[in-house]
């Protein structure tokens, strides 16, 4: 698969305009008004889209690489991602090291395929550039669905090793899955319709997640843990991701016409998504895991007054968490 996408093409196709996509087979038999309504929307929800530059290029033993300042973002992100959640699987005493390792993954993987989308087939209408900005849309969705999950463990509403968390995770990535499908064949059929749709899709499921994960934090940081222990670490994950998402969609054209293709709205996307996932391992630390246990070389916790409790479960320890545990 990856040997398809790395296929070198020696010039650009761009995602065809809306107006384009007016005229297709599928778009027979539904109202005209219907359908003006449609698009305008649809184009106003375009004009927010990344990829107004006109890109940078270099050649790689061949391969023309699109955006190359992506590249080392992505390999930072990657070991980001695949580093910590590796790191939190160690901590099996800890409520949420599960979901928060799980995000943790789900991010090195994404960044990963969007060096692929952005960097190798950018936004081309073929099916190799079509799939892999599936795939990308995809795990960027997955990663922030988990995110709803992290905030719902650490305020005790749910059980991370409850059957029926993994069944509604696994089954809202499943439906997305097919959701991007659906939005793939209309990229494929409309052009820039499928892709607005896809934005559109893509922002929804950041929105729904993202933002109430942090107000569920605030709140669990505050009201539930009896001490604000990483709040400063939270602050900067939020602060971070919204600018992450101001440079990725409003400043995205101010940025290219200022700064250039090279340094355009994608590039201060992946930064602060980098630096975001970096103060959001450093929250986890300092609100979930005990201080004892941050800097130990132990890979099996030990009985630190905090959070571990051989006897408890999940929302024992969570009642317990910022205070000590009652003797054995």
């Amino acid at each position: 698969f990856l040997c398809v996408l790395m296929e070198p093409q020696d010039e650009l196709a761009p995602v065809p305009p809306l107006a384009e996509g007016w005229e297709s087979p599928l778009a027979d038999g539904i109202p005209d008004g219907l359908l003006k309504i449609v698009f305008w929307i649809l184009s106003h929800v375009q004009s927010l889209q990344p990829g107004l530059c006109d890109p940078a290029f270099v050649y790689v033993f061949g391969v023309k690489v699109y955006q190359p300042t992506l590249f080392p973002l992505c390999v930072l992100a990657a070991i980001i991602g695949f580093g910590v959640h590796r790191r939190i699987k160690h901590f099996r005493g800890v409520v949420g090291h599960e979901v928060y390792g799980r995000t943790f993954l789900l991010f090195g993987s994404m960044m990963c395929m969007a060096f692929v989308a952005n960097c190798i087939t950018y936004y081309r209408q073929s099916p190799s550039a079509i799939i892999a900005s599936w795939i990308d849309q995809w795990l960027t969705s997955c990663c922030a669905f988990t995110f709803l999950f992290c905030g719902l463990v650490d305020l005790g509403m749910i059980r991370e090793t409850s059957p029926w968390t993994r069944l509604f995770q696994y089954a809202g990535y499943g439906v997305m899955f097919l959701i991007y499908g659906v939005i793939a064949i209309l990229e494929y059929t409309f052009g820039a319709l499928g892709f607005a749709l896809a934005g559109i899709f893509y922002a929804f499921i950041i929105a729904i997640s993202c933002p109430p994960y942090l107000v569920m934090e605030v709140y669990s940081l505050f009201f539930t843990r009896k001490g604000p222990r990483g709040a400063c670490w939270l602050i900067a994950t939020g602060l971070f991701g919204l600018a992450g998402a101001l440079c990725f969609s409003l400043l995205g054209t101010w940025l290219c016409d200022t700064l250039g293709p090279l340094w355009d709205g994608p590039f201060w996307w992946f930064l602060f998504s980098d630096l975001a996932m970096l103060c959001l391992f450093h929250f986890f630390l300092g609100s979930h895991v005990p201080p004892k246990e941050v800097d130990s070389d132990s890979l099996a916790p030990q009985l630190s007054g905090y959070q571990y409790h051989p006897e408890m479960d999940d929302e024992e320890r969570l009642r317990y968490r910022g205070r000590s545990v009652p003797p054995l």
